[in-house]
């Protein structure tokens, strides 16, 4: 029994409430459990408390803004790249940003006494990508098992490996923000909608995915193996081809990666997202006992 806790500064973790909808929201529940699974003492702070949900399977418990008082400002603040200024005002803040700066209504000049961290090198130096796909759920339609050991015990089935026909998209940013009608590219297509389940079923019997933004659906295609198109839009006409995972060209022609099977790629990224979390741990810390 730790009848008496090390004394560890703890994170609190702004963040909407959960939706399997948004890989952005996934990351940041999923940070919450990884933290606190790893020793650490980690809490969700919800944006607003009215009907929050979190995952019952996370680690993730919440702390009110009220409750921050225990703490003093001995804490550290972690906000997503959505979050303008320091709303905990917090002493030790550290920046988590999944878009660039600015992308979708937060800062995009932060004090220098912040850590900022990316999910790739080119949105910040210090890099933290946080996998949120299961691959349990997101697999290729041929056998899967012996792909990794975490097939050895599966209850995958396996299946006749399907015929891919027709094709479907997402498009939630770009019509949320863009503002924008959809092109014609998409007429006839499957609007991937539901559950993670049924989105990675969908995946796996199309031909082709259009998407109309950056979004987690790039890796979750990736790994059931279905090539993805990005459109072109005034919205969206760029991409840090670090960000692509598994087949990927533009709505013009330009292909952007080719890789015929993801999964091993991803496999690594699990197995060396242990010790990125360490490095995190490390440097977040720290700011506790850095000079001012």
């Amino acid at each position: 029994m730790n009848l008496f806790p090390r004394n560890r500064i703890p994170y609190f973790v702004w963040s909407p409430s959960y939706t399997h909808k948004s890989s952005g929201v996934r990351t940041l529940h999923l940070l919450v459990h990884a933290l606190n699974e790893a020793g650490e003492r980690a809490y969700l702070c919800p944006n607003n408390f009215t009907g929050y949900a979190t995952n019952p399977e996370l680690n993730t418990p919440l702390l009110s803004i009220q409750h921050q008082n225990f703490y003093e400002d001995r804490f550290i603040a972690v906000y997503p790249d959505i979050v303008k200024g320091n709303p905990f005002n917090a002493k030790h803040v550290v920046r988590m940003l999944l878009a660039p700066r600015g992308a979708y209504g937060g800062d995009v000049v932060f004090p220098d006494s912040d850590q900022v961290w990316g999910a790739l090198p080119s949105i910040a130096e210090n890099v933290l990508r946080v996998p949120v796909e299961d691959i349990n759920i997101f697999y290729p339609p041929e056998e899967a098992i012996g792909l990794a050991p975490e097939f050895e015990n599966s209850d995958i089935v396996k299946k006749e490996i399907p015929v891919r026909f027709g094709t479907c998209f997402y498009s939630w940013k770009y019509e949320h923000h863009g503002g924008q009608p959809l092109k014609d590219i998409t007429g006839g297509s499957t609007r991937l909608v539901g559950s993670l389940e049924q989105i990675a079923d969908t995946l796996r019997k199309s031909e082709m995915c259009y998407l109309y933004e950056l979004t987690g659906v790039i890796t979750e295609a990736a790994l059931c193996k279905c090539p993805v198109t990005l459109v072109r839009t005034e919205y969206f006409n760029k991409i840090d081809p670090q960000a692509m995972m598994g087949d990927v060209k533009w709505s013009d022609g330009e292909r952007v990666k080719h890789c015929d099977d993801y999964f091993p790629e991803y496999q690594k990224f699990l197995d060396d997202f242990p010790d990125q979390l360490q490095n995190f741990i490390q440097k977040t810390q720290g700011m506790l006992y850095a000079k001012p």
